[in-house]
């Protein structure tokens, strides 16, 4: 199974996947709205479908606007357009060959760098989640290895030993304990200040910010994913610190009891 990274090194990969650019070439920028509007679909980036309308709505208005100068001032091929009319022609055009190479040649070429960092992270050549496979293999890696047979060189050295009389056997060496080890316990999102959350490796004061927004809104995490689901925080932000973050679901508030009905000021005697 192929990672994001191993996906963005692969020039084929980069090529097939960029090639809604080709859309953006055709002369006047008349079909570029396509290629915005494939991938804005296939993203659900509400950014890239509202650029794929401009550039629609931009193309038909350049298209009735030259059919409207060719009908009204229809004439003799080569006859100029009456002033101010050939002025404004002129600008038209000019404004629309702007667009066209300003996007073919910049605008694309950015969107497309965001477009592959996203198809990357959700290549159908992963089965799960990258930073899923991340964490289990994080998991996996940190989990301690089985102590070795430990050999109680005191009693073999003894058993070599000429036998002497004694009273008694001496006692057994005691078993050796090895020292527990501490580790840093991890950092509760649920719980955890702004302060504590940029100080994570790779976050920063505006990660923590949407962090604590997101846990607000939605009443507090009830997995680690939630961080990418909820938060927006990327996922190779996420890989990055496995093992020093965790979730504690917040309990459910308890409802109170009704109100006990008022007494009446009436007492029943027997």
């Amino acid at each position: 199974m192929s990672t994001p990274e191993e996906l963005l090194c692969s020039r084929k990969w980069r090529l097939q996947r960029g090639a809604w650019m080709l859309w953006g070439w055709v002369p006047f920028a008349f079909t570029a709205w396509v290629g915005y509007l494939i991938i804005g679909i296939r993203a659900r980036n509400w950014k890239w479908i509202a650029a794929a309308a401009g550039f629609f709505i931009f193309g038909t208005a350049f298209f009735f606007t030259i059919s409207w100068f060719g009908n009204t001032f229809g004439g003799e091929k080569g006859d100029p357009y009456p002033e101010p009319w050939g002025a404004i022609s002129g600008a038209v055009l000019v404004t629309n060959l702007l667009v066209w190479i300003g996007n073919a040649a910049i605008l694309q070429w950015f969107v497309n760098r965001k477009w592959l960092l996203w198809r990357a992270h959700h290549d159908k050549r992963l089965s799960t989640p990258w930073y899923a496979t991340a964490t289990a293999g994080t998991a996996q890696s940190a989990a301690p290895a089985p102590a070795p047979e430990r050999v109680n060189t005191a009693i073999g050295d003894a058993l070599a030993a000429p036998t002497t009389p004694t009273t008694s056997p001496p006692p057994p060496p005691a078993p050796v304990q090895a020292a527990p080890t501490v580790g840093a316990s991890p950092l509760d999102v649920n719980s955890a200040s702004e302060a504590e959350l940029a100080a994570l490796p790779g976050f920063d004061a505006t990660t923590a910010a949407q962090i604590v927004t997101a846990r607000s809104q939605a009443g507090g995490f009830r997995d680690v994913t939630e961080l990418v689901t909820r938060a927006g925080v990327k996922p190779h932000l996420l890989a990055g610190v496995q093992g020093q973050v965790t979730v504690t679901p917040a309990p459910s508030t308890p409802q109170p009891p009704p109100p006990a009905a008022p007494a009446n000021g009436r007492r029943l005697e027997f």
